[in-house]
């Protein structure tokens, strides 16, 4: 499947969650204010660029949302 090791860790107050480790209060946080079409957008640049099987780390920055991703070296990707 496409993306399926993709990997989104939510950046709230400068602690980084993964989806299964935010609370109830955090997830409508961000539900409330998620920019879905920019992710979606920066999600589809990476697979195009990086192949359906790419492996990496997008993490978003609340409350800006501002997208970074990375490989699985760690090397930032530049979209």
């Amino acid at each position: 499947m496409r993306g399926t090791n993709i990997v989104n860790l939510y950046i709230i107050e400068d602690k980084e969650y993964k989806y299964t480790e935010l609370s109830g209060k955090q997830i409508t946080y961000i539900n409330s204010i998620a920019d879905k079409s920019k992710y979606n957008n920066f999600r589809n640049t990476i697979l195009e660029h990086e192949g359906d099987n790419v492996e990496c780390i997008i993490k978003i920055k609340f409350p800006d949302q501002k997208l970074t991703a990375f490989d699985e070296f760690g090397v930032q990707l530049i979209y």
